[in-house]
């Protein structure tokens, strides 16, 4: 048999198990999940300005003090002791920094 014979042979067997991926295919299959875009839309409708998830904006003159004198008590051992909460004081801050 000639070698262009045997690959028609080869290809014309080969052709009906190959059309049998079709059911297998996720991309194909109905019963499957397929990207929608729900997640962007759902973030989107949760945040206050969805440009803002685009390009953000500034903090607008935010005090980092209150973030570095933490950074600062870890870095010297010198920790804020944390509240004492009792179940029933219903939690809360005390406000202090």
């Amino acid at each position: 048999m000639a070698p262009a014979t045997l690959a028609l042979t080869l290809l014309a067997l080969a052709m009906p198990v190959l059309a049998g991926c079709d059911a297998i295919d996720s991309d194909r299959r109905a019963d499957d999940w397929h990207p929608t875009g729900a997640n962007a839309g759902n973030l989107a409708a949760m945040v206050v300005r969805p440009s803002d998830l685009i390009s953000g904006r500034s903090a607008g003159g935010a005090d980092a003090r209150t973030s570095v004198d933490a950074v600062e008590r870890v870095r010297t051992d010198h920790p804020k002791a944390l509240m004492n909460v009792s179940p029933t004081s219903g939690g809360g801050t005390s406000g202090q920094n």
